[in-house]
């Protein structure tokens, strides 16, 4: 259906990677971006030496289908986040919109600090330089991704590998 790009085995590579790379304390709050970030999440949750002790979910996207679109914020938190430390977790970095403006969000919430988790990176787009991005596989392809948290129009998200459609 779909040609591996990412097998599996690399996918849980850059997950152990990325778990070894991030700090969890008694001060950490875990935000979840729906729905992408969900398996990521869940994943990178089992690795961890500490679970985090707080983790919520935040629905906000600038992707329409294969579509770069407006931002659009579903859903946010009503929980203090003054003087939380914050690791964001999203599916994939891509035109770094989302990112961008969740951090603007955690400055406006006080944050203590704020540590963005990706499994995946685009090269280029717009991610702010002063924001810090922790990732498993940076790629440069534009190829679209299923799996591992990203869908086909909803289909296939829980795929375990990162695979791309042909067209």
């Amino acid at each position: 259906m779909y040609r591996i790009k990412y097998s599996s085995n690399t996918v849980q590579k850059a997950i152990n990677d990325i778990a070894e790379k991030v700090h969890i304390t008694d001060n950490s709050y875990l935000l979840i971006l729906m729905n992408g970030g969900m398996w990521f999440a869940h994943e990178l949750i089992r690795r961890f030496l500490t679970p985090p002790p707080f983790v919520n979910v935040i629905k906000i996207s600038s992707r329409v289908g294969k579509e770069q679109s407006d931002l659009k914020i579903e859903y946010l938190p009503l929980m203090n986040l003054e003087g939380k430390d914050v690791i964001v977790v999203d599916d994939i970095c891509d035109s770094g919109i989302t990112l961008n403006a969740i951090s603007d969000w955690l400055a406006e919430q006080h944050s203590a600090s704020q540590t963005f988790v990706t499994l995946i990176k685009r090269k280029g787009g717009h991610l702010r330089e002063d924001i810090n991005l922790v990732t498993g596989i940076v790629d440069d392809s534009g190829d679209f991704f299923v799996g591992c948290g990203m869908d086909n129009n909803g289909k296939d998200r829980y795929l375990p590998y990162l695979g791309v459609i042909d067209c």
